[in-house]
């Protein structure tokens, strides 16, 4: 079952003074933003840590 913009699966008590789908849509677009930065800081930290696995073994 498909759940398109605006039909209700995010109920928008965030913004107030915006229709269902913009505040549906900024929902979705902080998601992202968060998710993204989220990925980004998980992969500085895995490189760090491949980084010191390396220094470890002298190589």
């Amino acid at each position: 079952m498909t759940n398109p913009v605006g039909q209700g699966y995010a109920p928008n008590f965030q913004y107030p003074g915006l229709s269902d789908a913009e505040a549906e849509s900024k929902i979705i677009k902080e998601k992202i933003l968060r998710d993204t930065l989220d990925n980004n800081w998980l992969g500085a930290e895995m490189k760090n840590v491949n980084d010191m696995l390396q220094k470890a073994k002298g190589q």
